[in-house]
């Protein structure tokens, strides 16, 4: 072990020295970050193994572990599972630094053994130092807060003392006036450092994710092969996580503060819940278990309510099942329960086959931080605040949540959420033709009962007669010889033939020579089927598990080519928002992976885009030109964008010029900062990380109120 202070500045604010633990089995690896790291406020400590590094931590205390993955004995992933199954050190942020694959399941592993980050060799110093440098900040906020706790907790206990004090004399009640009046600047301060520590971790945050997810989505936007957009999505879709996580926390405060405000606006349900189905269906899936969906087709199209909170109900229970099953069935149900003339209720119920809940513990599950067991978060992960913003949100939509629970069996949730009545006005669209009765009869065949279920209830609500084989194990001569009049076969992708082929390569085979009926593959998310293995396999179609009505109809009613080529229409819609006008851009923003994902997307547009790095130095560019809108983030150097857009205005009333739209990107999310930076002069607001057809939206939206007024 090597323990050491130097004497280069990073950046750390406080003079109090923190200790880092640098784990890594090569000399030169220490020496490297040790070099590059040292600074008077740190307290470097090293070891070589996972070992060492385990009896270092029964003996220090640090705020950060920098981790090697790959080193003999002992490795980091082993390391970092003991680490966070000891109370003492289970909260220690740790960073993996590592040089191993890239790939998903490497990093996801990683995850899964505690690491809330990774750096990949070779190291980018100012890469290593950014973050380490934000985890040290949050360590001594969190510090501080503890501190302030303690001396709210001491006044409390004051407090106590000098009541009892009252009985006595008037001295006493004196005494007793001036610790309440303590105890509430206490209390005030506390809740301004908790309010300030939530919005700096947001900020911290948001502002990486940003540059993640952002250029995640620039890249999608481009024209590339599918394994690099599977990796990129890989990529988008751990950012989003983290992001979720971060909202989790920011959710809870909101809703324990009581500024949470629910949207009233028509939607569609069974849309929201679809979408969500088909997000965690890949999880689902990858994880070898059954996802099953029954949605009844009574529940209307259109309701009025808050679709984003309620797509976070649904999505925190359908995580909760899949993170806690590890093997068999995942059910969703929606059932249309009543309507009156001005209410919708709509019942859910969502159960599994997982580890299940002890009796004594149902209680618990809805509190904050809680889970069933204290070993629970270790082996699955999570905040244990799921469930507990899912019961606050419902309780502010007005509806109610049970759970049942057999332990080492599974739980189930029963959900009811009451939604406003929409009233249809306008003149009714006419639909396009439904060729789906044009496919009666329909054969399916299906490997189990339990999933017929599903499908039974997707099939009894369209314009088609059906019939359900269940066998996992089918004759594929015997089949053919079988049909009589069905006009399509629906076919399950894990069926097998007596010969232990793929049913759904065999059977086209057959019918091509003999009877020509179009066969439909069933699979989930995670077999990979493109247009050309369709062909080349001669099926008709593939249809995506869990099964939807939608779907269903969607797949009969449309031509294959449109729907192969759906996903380049999504990316040519995303681009098309605002065509055909020439802007011109002024862009204020201090960090350069934020820069380049802006004029990235601005330059997409074949918009002209000018770029400053702080307040002051936009203004002097406001001064010479003039912009159709400007984007102005908030925190900046010398002159942050709230100043910035000030002095603009007064240049703008000066002069007598038109009105520039500007528009705030921000990582802080709070509501009270986008208040402010609207009462600034800013005319709308964009929270970090955001999507590049909100960026359109907004600037489309603003510069065409412009031309228009």
């Amino acid at each position: 072990m090597i323990a050491k202070n130097t004497t280069i500045e990073i950046g750390m604010s406080e003079s109090v020295q923190v200790k880092i633990l640098i784990v890594d089995d090569r000399e030169e690896n220490l020496f490297a970050m040790e070099a590059l790291l040292e600074s008077p406020d740190l307290f470097i400590i090293t070891a070589r193994s996972g070992n060492e590094a385990l009896g270092i931590l029964l003996e220090q205390e640090v705020a950060l572990i920098l981790l090697d993955v790959q080193m003999p004995g002992m490795n980091g992933f082993e390391t970092a599972e003991l680490i966070r199954g000891s109370s003492r050190t289970k909260h220690i942020p740790i960073i993996f630094v590592t040089a191993i694959s890239k790939e998903k399941k490497n990093i996801f592993q990683g995850y899964e053994s505690g690491a809330v980050d990774y750096l990949f060799k070779p190291i980018e110093p100012e890469i290593l130092k950014s973050k380490v440098r934000v985890f040290i900040d949050l360590h001594q906020q969190k510090q501080t807060l503890e501190n302030i706790t303690r001396k709210l907790e001491m006044t409390i206990s004051e407090l106590i003392d000098s009541r009892k004090k009252l009985r006595h004399n008037e001295e006493s009640i004196r005494e007793a006036w001036q610790a309440a009046e303590k105890a509430r600047d206490s209390a005030e301060e506390a809740s301004r450092a908790k309010s300030e520590f939530l919005a700096n971790m947001s900020h911290e945050i948001r502002t990486p994710l940003n540059g993640i997810i952002g250029m995640a989505d620039l890249a999608l936007l481009e024209t590339i092969n599918p394994q690099q957009k599977e990796r990129i999505e890989s990529i988008r879709q751990s950012g989003e996580s983290l992001l979720e996580i971060l909202n989790e926390i920011l959710d809870l405060s909101k809703i324990e503060a009581e500024r949470v405000e629910l949207e009233s606006i028509s939607f569609n349900p069974m849309e929201v819940i679809e979408r969500v189905a088909r997000m965690l269906s890949i999880k689902i899936y990858e994880k070898d278990l059954e996802l099953i969906c029954k949605i009844d087709p009574n529940i209307p199209d259109q309701v009025i309510g808050d679709p984003t909170r309620f797509r976070q109900v649904i999505l925190n229970l359908l995580s909760n099942a899949y993170k806690f099953t590890e093997k068999g069935e995942i059910h969703f149900e929606a059932k249309f329960r009543s309507a009156s003339l001005q209410k919708v209720i709509i019942d859910f119920k969502i159960s599994d086959t997982g580890i299940g809940i002890a009796g004594d513990k149902l209680d618990n599950i809805f509190q904050s931080f809680e889970q069933a067991e204290s070993s629970t978060s270790r082996k699955y992960g999570g905040t244990g605040l799921g469930l507990s913003i899912t019961r606050k949100l419902l309780d502010l939509m007005k509806g109610e949540i049970r759970v049942t629970s057999v332990l080492g069996k599974g739980s189930t949730f029963y959900m009811s959420i009451p939604f406003n009545k929409y009233s249809e006005t306008g003149p009714i669209s006419e639909e396009a033709e439904d060729k789906t009765g044009s496919f009666s009869p329909v054969l399916i065949i299906d490997k189990s009962s339990n999933s017929s279920e599903a499908i039974r209830a997707v099939f009894d609500s369209l314009p088609v007669a059906y019939k359900i084989l269940i066998n996992p194990v089918v004759d594929v001569d015997e089949l053919a010889n079988s049909l009589t009049n069905e006009k399509l076969i629906i076919i399950d992708s894990e069926i097998i033939t007596t010969e232990e082929k793929l049913l759904t390569d065999e059977l086209p085979k057959v019918l091509n020579s003999t009877k020509n009926i179009p066969v439909i593959v069933m699979a989930p998310s995670t077999v990979n089927l493109n247009k050309d293995d369709l062909i080349a396999r001669g099926l008709y179609s593939i249809l995506r598990k869990p099964l939807f009505p939608r779907d269903v109809k969607a797949t009969l009613n449309e031509p294959l080519e449109l729907r192969q080529d759906n996903a380049l229409l999504n990316q040519q819609d995303i681009i098309g928002i605002g065509g055909g006008r020439s802007l011109h851009l002024l862009l204020a923003e201090d960090n350069p992976i934020n820069t380049k994902l802006a004029v990235g997307l601005i330059q997409l547009k074949n918009w002209k885009v000018d770029c400053a790095v702080n307040g002051m130095e936009a203004v002097e560019m406001f001064k010479l030109k003039s912009y159709d809108l400007v984007l102005m983030d908030i925190q900046m150097p010398e002159m942050d964008g709230m100043d910035a857009t000030r002095k603009i205005r007064e240049i703008e009333a000066m002069k007598g010029s038109k009105h520039t739209p500007i528009v705030a990107l921000s990582a802080h999310a709070m509501k009270n900062d986008i208040d402010k930076a609207l009462s600034c002069g800013m005319d709308d607001y964009i929270t970090k990380p955001f999507k590049p057809k909100e960026l359109y939206i907004i600037i489309d939206k603003l510069t065409q109120r412009n031309i228009e007024n």
